[in-house]
């Protein structure tokens, strides 16, 4: 597989030739043009009419979407990928969480501002039906909801108040907190705080969930959107359609530590299962963004579709809900960490890393594609450094390319015309290019 000169084509049929282990800078040859997402659409579930939030069940069995305009929720088996049941919920459902053994659902209904103050409907999974109705007065237009670890409170958020549910006898008790722009809320792993995103203050407010009181406030430079906080607790990462950036608070001293400049005006955010990147989708600019959290750099930028909501990460880490808010349907993308699926790219400064964590693929600025050991220590390179390459590309022909930003080739695998789908940054330090459920093995670099 290395050292060889292969042939390989345009989508014209017109031949080039390439060297599969390696290609000396300036060298000039034709493949096939890179891929673009709309060529390699991912699996998408029509959902109903203007759905506002996605989230997964802890279990991982269901995806459930809220539809505002229907006054519905679609309940997605994501085994199947199809909905299995439409949900009567209230009047404008919105925010969405599960119970921690994903028994239950609540949805925060917003009402119409009028006649209807709101509500939360409560789902039995099981049967898929509203089970009961519970009342949060005096607070008015529930945004979003939150369930503790322990499942023994749901916070809900809107208007001036913050609700707090009891489980145990569905019974609202409301606390006064003074935001009047909440857009989401969050529990920490651990159950001792509550975030809530507040977007007419310009600030996130921290919870006690031991009090039910405000013990802190984190003023940002512009407003946030969504929250999401990583497995360890330690961070909350927050978006800002606003200001285009993502806002990193450390929750140790409630302090902002870290501002991602981002694009395409950021709206939803979740952390990966690992807790090694949180996934950011822009509405604006079409891309699910992975957040390296060690570093807070950009790991890789996904094409993904238009009107990008909220999104949420399946239990194992390996696929992402999104959300259309124009287009009514999710697309389910994925992203694993360790490995690059058809039409996927990685740009410069963007790698992908072993489950274990101890091998990266990176690119680099100097345009080589290299594989390193936890030591820093380059075990494979694509000897392409000096070529002018900007990024590298699996292509829905199977065939995995470094190019320059103008699309000239520098080097690839030569598995034009195979069922490769999927490039795997392995724990035993192999890079392996697999295709098909049987992960037949078209290229490794040993």
């Amino acid at each position: 597989m290395h050292g060889h000169t292969r042939r390989t084509r345009t989508r014209s049929g017109a031949l080039g030739v390439l060297l599969s282990a390696g290609l000396i800078a300036g060298l000039t040859a034709a493949v096939p043009t890179a891929a673009t997402a709309a060529e390699w659409p991912p699996p998408y579930i029509t959902v109903g009419s203007n759905p506002i939030a996605v989230a997964i069940s802890p279990n991982g069995a269901h995806a459930y979407v809220t539809n505002a305009y229907d006054r519905t929720v679609s309940a997605i088996d994501t085994a199947s990928k199809t909905v299995v049941r439409t949900i009567n919920v209230g009047t404008q459902p919105e925010g969405i969480a599960f119970s921690p053994d994903s028994r239950t659902a609540y949805v925060a209904n917003a009402g119409n501002h009028s006649t209807d103050q709101g509500s939360i409907s409560v789902i039995n999974t099981s049967t898929r039906e509203v089970v009961r109705t519970v009342s949060v007065d005096p607070l008015t237009s529930p945004r979003a909801v939150a369930v503790t670890p322990d499942g023994k409170k749901v916070y809900v958020v809107g208007y001036t108040y913050l609700a707090v549910i009891d489980t145990a006898t569905y019974i609202a008790r409301w606390v006064y907190i003074g935001n009047n722009g909440p857009t989401d809320v969050k529990v920490t792993p651990d159950g001792s705080r509550v975030y809530i995103a507040d977007f007419h203050t310009k600030s996130v407010m921290v919870v006690s969930t031991a009090t039910d009181s405000v013990i802190a406030t984190v003023r940002l430079d512009t407003a946030p959107n969504h929250l999401a906080i990583t497995p360890d607790g330690l961070r909350v990462y927050v978006t800002s359609y606003q200001g285009n950036k993502v806002y990193m608070i450390a929750t140790a001293g409630n302090s902002v530590k870290a501002v991602i400049d981002t694009s395409g005006n950021p709206m939803g955010v979740a952390a990966a299962p690992n807790g090694r990147q949180v996934h950011v989708a822009a509405y604006d600019g079409d891309t699910l963004t992975a957040i390296d959290v060690a570093t807070n750099t950009v790991a890789q930028t996904r094409q993904v579709g238009r009107y990008l909501g909220t999104v949420a990460i399946t239990p194992k880490g390996d696929e992402a809900y999104v959300l259309h808010r124009a287009g009514q349907y999710v697309s389910v993308i994925d992203v694993a960490d360790h490995r690059l699926a058809r039409g996927d790219r990685l740009d410069i400064g963007q790698s992908k890393t072993s489950p274990d964590g101890r091998f990266r693929l990176t690119m680099q600025a100097d345009g080589n594609l290299v594989l390193y050991s936890a030591t820093g220590d380059p075990l494979w390179h694509s000897r392409t450094d000096g070529s002018g390459a900007t990024h590298a590309t699996l292509q829905t022909d199977g065939n995995f390319v470094v190019y320059t930003a103008a699309r000239e080739a520098k080097w690839h695998t030569n598995t034009w015309g195979t069922a490769a789908d999927r490039m795997v940054v392995q724990s035993d330090s192999n890079l392996v290019l697999y295709g098909g459920p049987n992960a037949t093995v078209y290229w490794h670099r040993w």
